[in-house]
């Protein structure tokens, strides 16, 4: 759909850019761009959020969603990560979630959506719901993430107990790992894996165990279902 729609006013030029841009690296320029927005812009931008039918708009506000105005900001990124794997909104909305900032309680709710997502088998989904997991991982029971642990593949495991490690240490993760391998939560094979990735990282702040690892994140256009399975 085009961005430019007699229906509405036109915005600033930069806005017309972030809004129209479908490169990620365009739209990463065109969002540095933008520096004031005004009460008459802002008024339209919340227009097409609360419309939603853009679906390159909606993308990118997504991806940037400082940019999606006050008032819609956090319930339009919430709805997008309850979309289904195979709708790019919710691929954005993950993408996102290091820029907004949410209280304790929405910070749980989307650290348990994360953790959902990191146990799927879609690969590219999974392996950044993993990583966006580091953002809330902070509010979340470690035990309770520790216990979903033998849920994931290798990839996801990595980046949801680095999340672990760089915001709780690896003391709480040792006890955690210990209760779910006495209440059978997860496979002694599993179980054995990760005590050994935390115990090479117990002494060193730079271990390749705090670091999570990067996914390849496609632009709207690249985007289809086969993606992700």
């Amino acid at each position: 759909m085009a961005i430019n729609q007699p229906t509405r006013p036109k915005l600033s030029e930069e806005l017309e850019r972030f809004l129209a841009a479908q490169d990620l690296d365009e739209l990463g320029a065109a969002r540095d761009e933008i520096k004031v927005i005004t009460r008459a812009d802002a008024g339209v931008l919340a227009e097409i959020v609360s419309v939603g039918t853009d679906e390159q708009a909606m993308s990118n506000f997504l991806m940037y969603p400082e940019v999606i105005p006050a008032h819609l900001r956090i319930p339009t990124v919430l709805a997008a990560l309850q979309r289904p794997p195979a709708d790019y909104r919710l691929l954005a909305a993950v993408v996102g979630l290091g820029r907004l900032e949410l209280d304790v309680a929405d910070q749980k709710s989307v650290a348990q959506r994360l953790l959902e997502l990191s146990a799927r088998t879609d690969t590219l989904i999974s392996a950044l719901a993993a990583r966006a997991f580091g953002y809330v991982a902070g509010a979340y029971d470690v035990q309770l993430a520790v216990e979903r642990l033998g849920d994931l593949r290798p990839t996801e495991r990595h980046n949801v107990l680095a999340a672990l490690v760089n915001q709780f240490g690896t003391g709480p993760i040792y006890t955690a790992l210990e209760i779910a391998s006495a209440l059978s939560l997860m496979s002694p094979d599993d179980a054995e894996a990760i005590q050994e990735q935390v115990a090479r990282g117990e002494h060193d702040p730079l271990s390749n165990l705090r670091i999570p690892l990067l996914t390849y994140i496609p632009d709207l256009a690249e985007w289809h279902p086969g993606m992700i399975s």
